[in-house]
Order: C-alpha cells, then sequence, then structure tokens
C-alpha cells in the first residue's frame, strides 16, 4: 500500500491517537492504584479472600501505597481459630526493595511494627497452640520451592509478647492465695530492633 503525504499523516495521527489512549488508560490505571480509598477496597478484597482460604480472620483497617513503594497499613490483624487476636499492629510500615521467582524471595527494607501484640496460646482442653495450628493450614504433600522473606531491619515500637497455656494455669497455691503463673508469660512495652532479618 503507497500512501500519499495526507495519507500517511492520516496514519499518524490514527496511531497517535491509539498510542495516547493506551498510554492514557495505562496512566489512570496505575494512578488509581495510588489512591488510598483504592488501596483499601482492594486490600478489603483480598484479605476476605485469605481469611476464606485459610480459615481465618485477616483484617486491614486502612493501607497507603507510594509510587516508591512505600507501604503503610493501620489495624492489622490475624485471628485464631477462636476469634481472638494472635497478631496484631496498630501500625505496619515497610517498603518492597524486590522480588525473585525461583526460589520466590520476598525483600523488604526496613520494617516498623508500632503496638504490635502477639498472642501464642493453647486453650483449655486444646493440645496445639494456636499458631500452630493456623500454620497447619499452609502444609501440603507436595514438594515445594523455597520461600525466603528478607528485610534490612525490623523495628518493633510499644511491642508486647504473651504465651499462655489454659490446660496448665494455676492461680492459686494449695493454701488458697495466689501463686505463681507458670502457663503465663507476659512481656510488654518491647521496643526491639533487628538488622538484616
Amino acid at each position: 500500500i503507497i500512501l500519499g503525504k495526507s495519507g500517511m499523516k492520516k496514519a499518524l495521527k490514527i496511531t497517535a491517537w491509539v498510542v495516547g489512549v493506551f498510554l492514557f488508560l495505562d496512566l489512570l490505571l496505575v494512578g488509581l492504584l495510588f489512591v488510598p480509598a483504592i488501596q483499601t477496597f482492594v486490600v478489603h478484597k483480598v484479605t476476605a479472600v485469605l481469611s476464606a482460604k485459610w480459615g481465618t480472620e485477616i483484617s486491614i483497617g486502612d493501607i497507603h501505597i507510594t509510587p516508591t513503594f512505600k507501604l503503610v497499613a493501620h489495624e492489622v490483624a490475624i485471628k485464631d481459630h477462636h476469634d481472638e487476636n494472635m497478631i496484631y499492629s496498630g501500625t505496619v510500615k515497610g517498603r518492597l526493595r524486590g522480588i525473585k521467582t525461583k526460589p520466590f524471595r520476598l525483600s523488604l527494607g526496613d520494617v516498623e511494627f508500632h503496638d504490635l501484640d502477639v498472642v501464642l496460646r493453647t486453650y483449655k482442653d486444646e493440645e496445639t497452640i494456636n499458631i500452630a495450628k493456623w500454620a497447619s493450614v499452609f502444609k501440603s504433600d507436595k514438594p515445594k520451592s523455597g520461600f525466603v522473606l528478607t528485610s534490612k531491619s525490623v523495628d518493633i515500637k510499644n511491642g508486647r509478647f504473651v504465651l499462655i497455656n489454659d490446660n496448665t494455669r494455676v492461680v492459686y497455691d494449695t493454701a488458697g492465695r495466689p501463686g505463681i503463673d507458670y502457663a503465663f508469660l507476659e512481656l510488654a512495652d518491647l521496643d526491639v530492633e533487628a538488622k538484616d532479618f
């Protein structure tokens, strides 16, 4: 096909419009993904799917991801099989540094947890601690390639760790006085910083 000067201009104009529309739609989609309300909507949908798949409630109050891949999430919670918070953080901040697929490797920059609660509990008449029961959901007979999660640093501000075994709790000694409860350990007001985690 031989185009004249006016035909060439028309073809270039059509090509420019097509490329322009695709660029506009691409930028619009990327731009919408950085709107906090849309990010929170997407995260709520994803957490609903994960909650159903993993048999426990996972929730994130709201989330914000910047164009530089810095993430700030509020009210992040993973509940155990008794619908109690197993892991909760008031705020999680971090930055994605890289992703590799074989083996799957997720690299994070500095990660901060504010008001972190980790409650590991064996409930009355149960033999398995809540986090082990939750982790059993991920077991599979299929061979898996490795999964590596690294972080430049992990910083915990105002953390709390609780270990409870309801099967062996002793609240009173033999004379009926309150005794030491060796089945309950609580470490509170933790400020922890770990490098190359």
